[in-house]
């Protein structure tokens, strides 16, 4: 009923069904209807009239209490405790700005008869890209609430609203520092989820463009469930008898952070050996895998991301939009000891 309020489609002086036909149409008791008007009433959307009912109020009526409903669907789990601050961050911006957060599990944003009993009464849903895909989006329409997806590496084909990155800012950084790039070798590990994946073909795209050739690429594929780690420290052993002199470009921090372990057990010397270049700049937020930071990374501004996506949902609340928008965050440079200069 807020929400319909809110956009419009209850227009002023509009009579409320009354609190029997409100607990018969959302199929809830009379008290509970009765308390959802009685809500409604103190955040001054509706007003009664003794002896007549309730109505809503005018466009013109002051709507500074009014408190909205957002559902964060995210699992919360953090494949490093770096990473908490990026989503409680929207919470606390969402709570500061006069929003109840309820966090929606995959488990329940998958289940359709969970979320329309649920969280069907969410103003609007705030997305981690983790959690998307055919059938939660086919949900989340359904439920009619505005949408913003964040956390996503790339633009997803989806009506949602979305924040995600721009490499090319770093990507181009990256680039115009590497000396003889016709010739220069590269090996690229990643992570085999789609986030990693596209890191890579991103800069191998630059990369070619910017006159690299094919034949000096090299990619290297590892898990990326959180524990994997090893395996990431594995690989990078096998391949240091073929990356002497290499560029290496990884697709995250953690699993840098594995491979610079296994060279440096190895002997071999950065800057000397070889350079490495890595992406998230978790060492930056309290990554802490070595004495000090250590690793030439792209660093992405999550807490504006985070930020961003979170004031886009509110704005999309109070005041709907017909067009999607996509907004993108552009990364940068953090030079290090492991490559660059």
């Amino acid at each position: 009923m807020r929400r319909e309020i809110v956009q419009g489609k209850l227009a002023g002086d509009t009579p409320l069904m009354s609190t029997r036909k409100i607990a018969d149409f959302y199929r809830v008791s009379a008290l509970t209807a009765n308390r959802a008007v009685e809500r409604l009433v103190n955040e001054g959307l509706v007003y009664r009239v003794k002896g007549s009912g309730t109505y809503v109020k005018g466009s013109d009526a002051p709507r500074r209490g009014c408190r909205f409903l957002v559902g964060l669907a995210s699992e919360m789990a953090f494949a490093n405790e770096s990473l908490r601050n990026y989503s409680e961050r929207p919470m606390d911006y969402l709570r500061s700005h006069q929003a109840e957060v309820q966090i929606i599990p995959y488990c329940d944003l998958s289940n359709p008869e969970v979320m329309k009993r649920e969280f069907g009464h969410l103003d609007g849903v705030l997305l981690a890209a983790a959690s998307h895909d055919e059938k939660t989006e086919s949900i989340l329409l359904d439920l009619g609430c505005p949408v913003v997806m964040y956390q996503c590496d790339y633009i997803r084909d989806t009506p949602f609203d979305q924040v995600t990155w721009d490499y090319v800012p770093a990507y181009r950084d990256i680039l115009q520092r590497i000396e003889d790039l016709e010739h220069r070798r590269f090996l690229f590990i990643h992570e085999s989820h789609r986030n990693g994946i596209f890191r890579v073909e991103k800069f191998i795209e630059m990369l070619l463009a910017a006159g690299g050739k094919q034949s000096n690429i090299r990619r290297l594929a590892v898990g990326w469930r959180c524990g994997s780690e090893m395996g990431a420290y594995k690989s990078a052993l096998d391949e240091v008898k073929n990356m002497q002199g290499d560029l290496i470009f990884s697709s995250s921090d953690i699993v840098s952070a594995s491979v610079l372990s296994a060279f440096d057990g190895a002997g071999l010397k950065e800057k000397k050996d070889y350079e490495l270049i890595s992406c998230d700049d978790l060492e930056g937020q309290g990554f802490r895998p070595f004495p000090h930071p250590r690793m030439t990374t792209v660093h992405h501004p999550r807490v504006e991301a985070a930020e961003t996506a979170a004031k886009l949902l509110l704005e999309r609340i109070r005041q709907p939009s017909p067009y999607t928008s996509i907004i993108k965050i552009a990364t940068s440079l953090v030079i290090r000891d492991t490559g660059l200069n």
